[in-house]
């Protein structure tokens, strides 16, 4: 077990230590396509990034929304029924 232990610390220092420098990467892959294509270039990730927004409002209205009503549905029955 002290070895599973051990394994999990080294990965979770690895983790960190992505976590840490990856805006570093980001901001530098940024820099590079703007120097190298011009400021047009952001135009499209900032499409990406709306279309990634939107969709993520979208799931936690439509999907999340739709599971919390379902459950409190039920919910709502048990505490009605006396249960």
């Amino acid at each position: 077990m002290s070895l599973l232990y051990a394994l999990t610390q080294v990965t979770f220092q690895v983790v960190n230590l992505l976590m840490r420098f990856a805006p570093i990467g980001a901001f530098g892959a940024m820099a590079f396509m703007v120097g190298r294509h011009g400021t047009s270039s952001l135009g499209p990730l900032a499409k990406l990034v709306l279309t990634f927004y939107a969709t993520c409002t979208l799931f936690v209205v439509v999907v999340l929304g739709t599971v919390a009503w379902r459950y409190f549905a039920i919910q709502r029955r048990k505490w009605s029924s006396g249960r």
